[in-house]
């Protein structure tokens, strides 16, 4: 299963449900977030950072708050409303959760430019798993950005193609790093 932002929280979501069908090998989670009230809170920072530049420049500081916005109520009432709705919560939701459940063999993937969905956020996804195989990947420098590696494209399938190929050796019997050092070589 592969994802990029929320398809990978998607993707790592289905990996966690019981008797998944037997050719669901691994997982590819391209820019996946820890539970939506932190992805909320990483984009409510950015607002409130952007407002406070402005703001500043005027003499008004706004102390990392977005005004008449709180953000402990802001998630508040969108848990209220998407229980009403939906019968669930923002918590529900939860990427953390997922990882935890899940034992295929992931492969996380972020990069530094990310400006939507911080790199820690994958890194505690990574740190939190339970797959049997785990890789995280995060590409430096500028490649694209959020989900996107348009400037490293060709290292971005290498690595792919690389943890396949561990993932095929482990259902083989073959040594995960034999076959890793056979893709990467070619």
């Amino acid at each position: 299963m592969y994802g990029q932002s929320l398809g990978a929280d998607v993707a790592l979501q289905a990996a966690a449900q019981p008797n998944l069908p037997s050719n669901v090998k691994a997982v590819i989670a391209d820019a996946g977030f820890t539970t939506l009230p932190s992805l909320f809170y990483s984009l409510y920072s950015g607002a409130a950072t952007t407002l406070n530049g402005l703001t500043s420049k005027i003499g008004w500081h706004l102390n990392g708050q977005i005004p008449f916005l709180p953000f402990d109520k802001l998630v508040q009432n969108l848990n209220r409303i998407n229980k009403f709705f939906t019968g669930v919560t923002l918590d529900d939701a939860s990427g953390l959760t997922a990882v935890s459940r899940s034992t295929l063999p992931t492969l996380f993937i972020s990069t530094t430019d990310d400006s939507f969905i911080p790199t820690a956020q994958t890194q505690a996804l990574y740190n939190q798993s339970s797959a049997t195989l785990k890789r995280l990947w995060v590409l430096t420098s500028a490649v694209g950005g959020h989900a996107s590696a348009t400037n490293a494209v060709t290292d971005y399938q290498a690595h792919v193609a690389a943890f396949m190929k561990a993932v095929d050796a482990m259902n083989s019997g073959q040594t995960i790093q034999q076959a890793t050092d056979q893709t990467l070589a070619a």
